[in-house]
């Protein structure tokens, strides 16, 4: 019993970021904040070792939020904030981690993760499993990493 306990408490101290999922106030947001503090030691990694470790971040968020979704018995549960740190780390890929791109990251990630659009909107619905309570964050991710790529070049043909 006592083990049993342990494991869920494991599986929901990951799963909601070390506790920040249960915030009451936006918990989704302090997600994305514990992914930009994430991300400040993964940007500097080479582009393939970013990747790898986004990748395995991808499974591993998948799971804990396919085994909180079991021990809570319910669809996407808010305290599930693991999937923000994902999607925040796709948004910076190929970024330097300065407090602009930082920034324009955080605020872009943000508004594709509340507006939801298209296919995040799917994955949202479906809902069948893990993988899809983190796919429409990795969705959002590319959205926001695509927005600040044409912004890092139209300033660059620009300026």
């Amino acid at each position: 019993m006592a083990e049993a306990k342990g494991y869920r408490k494991l599986i929901l101290f990951l799963a909601s970021a070390g506790g920040l999922g249960y915030l009451p106030w936006a918990p989704g947001t302090w997600g994305t904040l514990a992914g930009v503090g994430l991300s400040l030691g993964f940007c500097r990694f080479p582009a393939g070792l970013f990747v790898v470790t986004v990748l395995a971040f991808f499974f591993m968020a998948s799971w804990l939020a396919g085994q909180t979704e079991s021990l809570l018995a319910a669809r996407d549960p808010q305290v599930v904030v693991v999937d923000e740190v994902v999607g925040f780390l796709i948004a910076v890929f190929t970024f330097p981690p300065t407090w602009r791109y930082l920034l324009g990251a955080f605020l872009l990630f943000r508004l594709f993760d509340i507006l939801k659009p298209y296919p995040a909107s799917f994955f949202n619905r479906r809902s069948l499993s893990g993988y899809d309570v983190v796919l429409d964050d990795v969705v959002a991710g590319v959205y926001a990493n695509l927005c600040l790529q044409a912004g890092r070049f139209l300033l660059g043909t620009l300026g």
